[in-house]
């Protein structure tokens, strides 16, 4: 699970810094994973949850930065003082030289 928000906030940082890239996703990358970012979460109650199907296929994922800086734009997009868990994904990290099996890579390519 990748949540950019409780990443920070356990990190000590509220500057919206995505400390999670450098500590988690960065790391993998350059031990050769292969990173596939599943659907976008949220609890129910957040004010973007119904929009999600639609606003999903708009991350960025040619820069783990701005990936990141993504979930922070959504919370700016649907404003809400009362929620304060942000969104998530959830990862997917194929080790080097592994194949995705068929069945699972045309669950990803959907």
């Amino acid at each position: 699970e990748f949540w950019p928000r409780g990443i920070d906030i356990l990190q000590g940082s509220t500057d919206r810094e995505c400390t999670g890239v450098s500590l988690v996703l960065q790391k993998l990358v350059e031990h050769g994973y292969t990173l596939y970012a599943l659907s976008v979460e949220a609890h129910p109650k957040a004010p973007a949850y119904k929009n999600i199907p639609r606003i999903q296929s708009s991350r960025p994922f040619d820069d783990l930065f701005k990936h990141c800086q993504w979930y922070y734009e959504v919370e700016d997009q649907y404003p809400d003082p009362k929620y304060k868990m942000g969104y998530w994904t959830d990862f997917l990290a194929l080790a080097p030289n592994v194949e995705l099996p068929r069945s699972l890579s045309s669950l990803l390519s959907s």
